[in-house]
């Protein structure tokens, strides 16, 4: 079990990660698109 759950808590990290970077790019285009 403890294995199992140190490789989620990895790749809920890397979903994490991913969605924050998305979610600044997201935010880069919609200020480009106010200008």
């Amino acid at each position: 079990t403890n294995g199992n759950s140190n490789t989620s808590d990895m790749v809920n990290e890397v979903i994490i990660n991913s969605l924050k970077k998305i979610e600044e790019e997201l935010k880069e285009i919609g200020e480009d698109k106010k200008e």
